[in-house]
């Protein structure tokens, strides 16, 4: 129960800061690719996490986030289709990235290239 809370908290944060940057309209891109020390975490429509461009599952990420070495100085998050409706995974990826405990960092696609400003 308090993974399911927890799990829920996190995405219940993630979406507000999301919904916080689309007042007034678009929200704000700016060219600043993902750090050579971040980890770059991309959640598939169908529901695949790709870190690094290596496959993991959901129930696997938090471990494979983890184990990075050198530990990463922050997450670099992106997903498909951030218009639609996540894949239920969706928590259970966001609960592992926010259990790493460093700063996230919001991108318009997998490429990593255009970080969301959220004023």
């Amino acid at each position: 129960m308090t993974m399911t809370i927890r799990a829920l908290t996190t995405s219940a944060v993630f979406a507000i800061a999301l919904a916080g940057c689309s007042r007034g309209g678009e929200p704000q891109n700016t060219t600043a690719p993902c750090p050579a020390t971040g980890v770059k975490v991309f959640l598939a429509s169908d529901g695949n996490v790709v870190v690094n461009d290596k496959t993991v599952s959901s129930n696997d990420l938090k471990g494979a986030l983890e184990q990075i070495s050198p530990r990463p100085t922050e997450v670099c998050y992106s997903r498909d289709n951030p218009n639609s409706a996540p894949p239920p995974q969706m928590a259970n990826v966001l609960d592992s990235i926010a259990a790493l405990k460093v700063p996230i960092s919001f991108y318009t696609d997998r490429t990593f290239t255009k970080r969301v400003v959220l004023k």
